[in-house]
């Protein structure tokens, strides 16, 4: 996995613990190409980031375009 890039929101950063991102491993068939993956505080965190305007313009110019398929999963460690 790589470290998070410059062009995250800093303004939806709050609550943000770690952020990294890289292509599938190839260790099973049927898995996505690629994951990002976002660690919170809280819920409340996630959720002032997932509602933010720099976050969803983010995931329309830079993710959307270049997805055939996009699958969130939130889970609690």
């Amino acid at each position: 996995m790589r470290s998070a890039p410059r062009w995250r929101p800093a303004a939806a950063d709050e609550g943000l613990l770690n952020y990294s991102f890289g292509p599938d491993a190839g260790i099973t068939d049927d898995n996505g190409s690629f994951a990002i993956v976002a660690g919170f505080e809280d819920a409340a965190s996630y959720m002032a980031y997932h509602g933010h305007a720099a976050h969803c313009d983010a995931l329309n110019r830079a993710i959307a375009p270049i997805s055939a398929v996009r699958r969130a999963v939130q889970y609690k460690l």
